[in-house]
């Protein structure tokens, strides 16, 4: 079966859209690991964390008081952790 242009066109956007909301909502654990480090005698990512309440904010609403925040709370712990 041969697929139209356009077909190709629909399947290679939503791939590219679910993947960027997939590294979004994954990001948050790293981003946050760094701004709370305090190795090396403080943090020098203070200055951006009023830019990343805002930039998450929509991934905060989203699982707020849903069981996706237990998940995401889980998921932020380890990367804390283990960064």
């Amino acid at each position: 079966m041969t697929e139209n242009k356009g077909t190709k066109i629909r399947r290679k956007l939503f791939y590219t859209i679910f993947s960027l909301l997939l590294l979004y909502a994954f990001s948050i654990g790293p981003v946050i690991a760094l701004t709370e480090s305090t190795e090396y005698g403080g943090n020098p990512y203070v200055e951006t964390i009023p830019f990343l309440k805002s930039f998450y904010a929509p991934l905060r609403y989203i699982v707020r008081g849903s069981f996706l925040g237990s998940i995401m709370t889980d998921y932020i712990e380890f990367c804390v952790d283990h960064f």
